[in-house]
């Protein structure tokens, strides 16, 4: 097995991806938008963290190391990639063991992410839950055909009071306007994410839809996407004025419709705020998929090999 990669980026400033991990993830087989090298640097800035790549044999693993030592994955989806073999992520169990590392691990529900968590687990790490993600599959023809009728009133509802919905790249007002809505929501501080985060976003494939009504922008959804799967990755509402009904609706449908137009096979729109099956946010997004898919969040306590 091999070591540790060198760290990527030590300095958490500006974590900053070294051209040697953007080899890696260029090369990346089987990983998603979130093992990208501007993704992993964006996301170092933003907890004030440094980038620690994890390479056993032929499986990868991007990891954020924080000033106290411990290390997590980044906010999103995330999964190894490389080889997805039983070995390898074996393998890759093994090793990250051996280090002794505090780690966090919130997991993709897509392979191998599943297979890395019950290996994992099966060697002592505590399951610390499991939260339903909710998937669209993208027909080909109509991707909002398989919408639940609660769904399609709420955007029929929004379209007849004269909302509309536009696909764009990333736009300025789009931090603040997700910002205020974290105050209204009384979130914590990590959701407050800064400009430079949304600026670095912008680099990575990507798409806004806003949906406005009579009193300007009432809805924003931003995505992520790779050349198979779209990722749901921030969203907000207007609070004052109340934005127009099933704005939110009209924002997650229309990010779904141009998943498919940019090819994606689909859409990955995420879960609740808990890991409850009846979590507000996870039963409206419910209602736009297709199936829904547990990802899994384990937790090593450090210590080596036991």
């Amino acid at each position: 097995m091999r070591e540790l990669l060198d760290t990527v980026c030590r300095d958490s400033e500006t974590g900053s991806a070294s051209p040697r991990h953007q080899a890696i993830v260029g090369a990346a087989s089987g990983g998603s938008v979130y093992e990208r090298a501007e993704y992993l640097a964006a996301s170092a800035r933003h907890v004030g963290a440094a980038v620690e790549v994890v390479q056993e044999g032929q499986a990868t693993f991007p990891l954020l190391r924080y000033p106290d030592g411990s290390l997590r994955t980044v906010y999103g989806l995330p999964r190894p990639y490389g080889s997805t073999e039983v070995a390898a992520i074996r393998g890759l169990r093994d090793g990250l063991r051996r280090r002794g590392w505090r780690l966090t691990a919130i997991l993709s529900p897509f392979e191998p992410g599943p297979a890395l968590a019950t290996e994992l687990c099966a060697r002592g790490a505590h399951l610390l839950g499991e939260r339903p993600i909710c998937i669209a599959e993208l027909a080909p023809d109509n991707p909002q055909r398989p919408f639940h009728s609660r769904a399609a009133r709420a955007i029929g509802t929004a379209a007849k009071r004269g909302a509309t919905a536009e696909v764009s790249p990333l736009t300025p007002w789009f931090g603040a306007f997700y910002r205020a809505a974290m105050v209204e929501l009384a979130a914590e501080p990590v959701y407050f994410f800064a400009d430079e985060y949304f600026h670095a976003l912008a680099d990575l494939p990507h798409y806004q839809v806003t949906v406005s009504d009579q009193s300007g922008p009432a809805a924003g959804a931003l995505f992520l996407h790779d050349d198979d799967e779209a990722y749901y990755h921030l969203g907000a509402r207007r609070a004052r004025p109340q934005a127009v009904v099933g704005a939110m609706s009209m924002a997650l449908g229309e990010g779904i419709c141009e998943a498919r137009r940019r090819g994606c096979r689909v859409a990955i729109l995420g879960g609740g705020r808990t890991d409850a099956l009846d979590d507000p946010l996870y039963t409206f997004k419910q209602q736009l998929a297709t199936r829904v898919q547990l990802r899994h969040a384990v937790q090593l306590d450090g210590g080596g090999e036991r």
